[in-house]
């Protein structure tokens, strides 16, 4: 019988009674997860030995893996999801821009100014040629209050921020599924896309007005001391800019996860914060890669998406009129739509980052036995 001690691997914690510590084959580490009573708790979570980087996360090829799985299982869901969100969003501007534009006075005042533009390409017009084009563009809007533009604006910028919560809650409860290897179906995705997205418009609100009332106090901490002390006042700025600078990164590498934890249950916000404390670096690095080569590939993908619209814009930009104008607002309608889709390579690149975070049975990333999932 063999005196070597035991194997690299997750042990109980001798000094936590319940807890789990990390023996590295000859001592003890200092990874360990305390014992919880929260069987929801981020701590149960008890990876396999060898497969944890320090940070206590999976390897990096572990995320490329998962992002692999979400794409060839959920491509179709993500993608026709994302699409109908964003046009539904579109129809919705559509609408408000008809209620608040004359649309035919519109049409002919850019196309005035379109041809005289053409005909005089240095800019000097004929004299009594701004005040026509000024003419036709007075005419454009359907009331004099500017009230009914403010409303259809906050409308607007509030969808938006609403349809980009309800896709990114959609998108990935589609990836944890895929990613898990439970069935992927689209009514799983809208439902999440209604309840997490619901949880994510509050958090987003939550943040901007903390954003909103941070930079209002910064700016007037800035104004003050300027008018008192010039020199001091733009030192306080530079100061604070790259503050501003800090908190972002340090926001993202605490609060990323929150955009799938929406998704599992209430609570996000607390969830996400402990869950990250031990991480931060693993979860803000693992963030940075993922964007970075999701903006690459994106980029790629919508350029050949893009190419054939491109061509009929610069073809239809050599003929002034009206056609010009309704081709660019046809390329312009369809570009948005498939730039969130591509966005959507970005949202689901946190989905392994959450796995490394929770031990949720349905998506846990290690198997009850130690093994890792298919």
């Amino acid at each position: 019988m063999s005196d070597s001690p035991p194997p690299a691997g997750w042990y109980p914690d001798p000094g936590s009674p319940g807890g789990q510590r990390y023996w590295d084959g000859a001592s003890w580490t200092p990874h360990a997860y305390p014992a919880v009573s929260d069987p929801h708790d981020f701590g149960r979570y008890t990876p396999q030995a060898g497969v944890l980087t320090d940070c206590g996360m999976r390897r990096l090829p572990q995320l490329f893996d998962d992002v692999g799985r979400i794409l060839r299982r959920g491509w179709w869901p993500i993608t026709g999801i994302s699409l109908a969100i964003w046009f539904l969003w579109l129809a919705l501007a559509a609408l408000l821009i008809a209620l608040t534009v004359d649309l035919p006075s519109l049409v002919r005042a850019v196309t005035l100014a379109l041809d005289l533009t053409q005909q005089y390409p240095d800019g000097r017009w004929p004299a009594g040629a701004a005040r026509t084009v000024g003419a036709a563009f007075s005419g454009v809007p359907r009331f004099d209050s500017p009230m009914p533009y403010v409303a259809a604006a906050l409308v607007v910028s509030g969808t938006g921020l609403a349809a980009t919560c309800v896709q990114v809650a959609a998108v990935n409860r589609v990836a944890l599924d895929a990613a898990a290897g439970q069935p992927v179906t689209w009514s799983a995705g809208w439902r999440s896309g209604a309840t997490g997205g619901a949880r994510l418009i509050g958090y987003s609100l939550l943040l901007l007005l903390v954003t909103v009332v941070a930079l209002a106090a910064a700016t007037a901490a800035v104004v003050g001391l300027t008018m008192v002390v010039p020199a001091l006042g733009v030192l306080l700025a530079v100061i604070l800019v790259v503050a501003w600078v800090v908190a972002i990164f340090w926001l993202l590498g605490r609060l990323v996860p929150i955009v799938v934890q929406v998704d599992v249950a209430s609570g996000a916000l607390r969830w996400t914060w402990a869950a990250t404390r031990r991480t931060f670096w693993g979860v803000l690095g693992r963030y940075l890669l993922w964007s970075l080569v999701a903006y690459v590939v994106g980029q790629a993908v919508l350029t050949v998406a893009l190419l054939p619209l491109s061509l009929i814009t610069t073809a239809a930009a050599l003929q002034p009129g009206t056609g010009t104008l309704l081709v660019g607002l046809g390329v312009s309608v369809l570009s948005l739509p498939l730039s969130m889709v591509v966005a959507a390579l970005t949202y689901i690149g946190v989905v392994p980052i959450w796995r490394d975070l929770t031990d949720d049975p349905r998506y846990r990333a290690i198997a009850p036995d130690g093994s890792l999932t298919a």
